[in-house]
């Protein structure tokens, strides 16, 4: 009888999966992922493949070194596993390859991929870039067998939706059923913000803006110039309404509860006290949005890219345009070392900071530094992964995190394979 693929997957990461990666593996639901086409995560890793030395579909360095990719979307994009301390998988994450950025969409793959399935009629639209893609008139095509597995390992908590659900009871749903909260939230923070009256707007003054100034008003329609809103006809009272920003402090208030690494959480909650003059409380939440690794920003799609320069932090930037100094030494250096002007320079002081961190400290605490130096803001220059990867592995080891040292060894020899390094 051969060994189920379950088995061969933990003693090559040396992990304990759950129930529900066992049943993909082992009732080879993956076998009916096979047509990715960039709109869906339907494209999945072979089993085979993640058992090799050296998978391919690992992006070493770009692809943070506790992720193992499942699910592609065929265009680069992958639905990854993350594994945790305790050698066990602690969430689906989406990983998206056009900056590295991350987001958590499940505890469980079937609850990824369901939520892969219906995102697109929630609010906020499907934008992965600075503007909202084209509207898909496509009627919905029949149910794929991959979503009929996940909504079956789900128990009937999603029998009651329909395709001609509301966005917003759709939503609803999925947040009292508790399913992929932190990406639904995401997606109704958007929708907050999201502004018809502008993103709409065909007048000639208004097409004439540059891009980067338009990105900061769809952003915040209070930043529109009186000016330019009255060449352009715009009522600003009315145009600001439509952004409900105490709607996007409600969320992420409530992603808050539950954890604190997503920097996209904070840059907006902090942006919200900020535009209500409540410095305090702003500067409050920034600095937790320092402790996130930039990877999470999610910073093209909540518009936060036009306020800031490559690779900046927002939180970081806010700060300094609050006038904000650390009373705390080692946190006013990391501040200093975000302060460079530089990009390159920028992540090299950052790397810097966080490997000297790891220099003595005890077994958990050398890991944590270590992966902020290779995640933080990303490692300069790239050849730098190659040893990082090494003292990961070893630092996980020493911490007992056998997954997790296995898995960033394998994603050093990707690094070799791929770079030659």
């Amino acid at each position: 009888m051969s060994v189920p693929w379950s088995e061969q997957i933990q003693q090559r990461y040396r992990c304990v999966l759950t129930d529900d990666l066992r049943a993909w593996f082992d009732d080879e639901i993956w076998r009916s992922a096979d047509d990715g086409g960039g709109q869906r995560f339907l494209l999945a890793i072979e089993p085979e493949a993640l058992l090799a030395p050296a998978p391919h579909a690992v992006w070493p360095a770009l692809m943070p070194c506790d992720f193992l990719p499942l699910i592609s979307n065929g265009i680069g994009d992958h639905l990854c596993v993350r594994l945790g301390q305790n050698n066990r998988p602690t969430e689906i994450v989406q990983w998206f390859h056009g900056g590295g950025d991350w987001i958590p969409w499940g505890s469980s793959l079937s609850e990824a991929i369901y939520f892969d399935s219906v995102r697109q009629q929630l609010p906020g639209g499907q934008r992965e870039h600075a503007f909202a893609a084209l509207e898909d008139d496509s009627p919905p095509r029949d149910s794929h067998a991959v979503d009929d597995w996940a909504i079956g390992r789900l128990n009937g908590r999603v029998n009651q939706l329909t395709p001609n659900n509301a966005p917003e009871q759709l939503a609803e749903h999925l947040l009292q059923c508790k399913l992929s909260e932190v990406a639904v939230r995401c997606q109704l923070c958007i929708a907050a913000i999201d502004n018809p009256a502008l993103q709409e707007l065909s007048h000639s003054k208004w097409k004439s803006v540059p891009a980067v100034e338009k990105q900061q008003y769809l952003f915040d329609c209070r930043l529109v110039p009186q000016s330019l809103a009255l060449n352009i006809g715009l009522q600003s009272d009315t145009a600001c309404a439509a952004q409900d920003w105490a709607k996007v402090a409600e969320h992420c208030q409530a992603i808050d509860t539950r954890r604190h690494d997503l920097a996209w959480v904070y840059d907006l909650w902090g942006y919200s006290f900020e535009r209500s003059d409540n410095r305090e409380r702003a500067i409050a939440c920034y600095r937790k949005g320092l402790q996130c690794s930039v990877f999470t920003d999610q910073t093209v799609r909540v518009r936060t890219h036009a306020f800031i320069n490559e690779g900046q932090k927002f939180s970081a930037s806010r700060l300094q345009q609050l006038g904000y100094r650390s009373a705390d030494p080692s946190e006013q250096e990391y501040l200093d070392c975000l302060a460079a002007n530089d990009a390159a320079d920028r992540r090299q002081m950052v790397f810097d900071h966080f490997a000297n961190r790891a220099q003595n400290a005890a077994p958990n605490d050398t890991y944590q530094a270590l992966m902020k130096a290779g995640w933080d803001l990303g490692a300069e220059p790239m050849p730098a992964y190659g040893e990082l990867l090494s003292q990961i592995a070893n630092a996980a080891e020493s911490a007992g995190m056998a997954a997790v040292a296995t898995l960033a060894s394998t994603h050093r020899d990707c690094f070799k394979e791929r770079y030659g390094i």
